[in-house]
């Protein structure tokens, strides 16, 4: 590849531009592209529609920790869905993801709602660093279950993690093309 061509490439880690390209309204066909490749093996049916939601998540207190979400969504069945991208490891990811889940599930709830009413919310974390090690998969997704017997409690919360370096070594060794796996490309 020549230089003049490398100058031209959107970087899609640096959140900025990852949040212009899925983020905007009138690009929703990419965005529900990119979630039925990463969500395929979580939910029973394509991804049809999604509205773009504010992505600011409401405080309770005055004093509450503003959090402002990378991407937040709402899919045509419901779930709520957010998606962040992180560049440097800050050694908090896995507790920051589990805030914003929190958030968003807390969020929904209103006065005389039952808790059944409550929707799936899924987190998806696509990170420019090795999170998990002992994992083979640049993919891992993380429910509640139950520890001893390993059964799901429930899938209302999911964490997807997509580690960008491993995709890289996958493909540089030759065990992933990324024209045949839809979530690579």
């Amino acid at each position: 590849m020549n230089t003049s061509m490398k100058k031209n490439l959107v970087n899609l880690r640096v959140d900025f531009a990852f949040k212009r390209l899925f983020g905007v309204e009138g690009n929703e066909e990419i965005l529900i592209g990119f979630l039925n490749a990463v969500l395929q093996s979580s939910l029973d049916e394509e991804i049809i529609s999604l509205h773009l939601d504010d992505p600011h998540l409401p405080r309770e207190q005055k004093d509450d920790k503003l959090s402002i979400l990378d991407l937040r969504a709402t899919l045509n069945n419901g779930i709520k869905l957010n998606i962040e991208i992180q560049i440097r490891d800050k050694k908090d990811m896995i507790e920051r993801s589990l805030f914003y889940w929190a958030g968003m599930y807390y969020s929904q709830m209103t006065q005389g709602m039952k808790y059944t009413e409550l929707r799936p919310t899924i987190c998806i974390n696509i990170v420019d660093f090795i999170l998990f090690p002992e994992e083979e998969d640049f993919h891992n997704v993380g429910v509640v279950m139950n520890k001893k017997s390993e059964h799901i409690i429930s899938e209302n919360m999911q964490l997807h993690f997509l580690e960008i370096p491993k995709v890289i070594r996958e493909w540089q060794e030759d065990r992933m093309d990324p024209w045949e796996d839809i979530l690579a490309r």
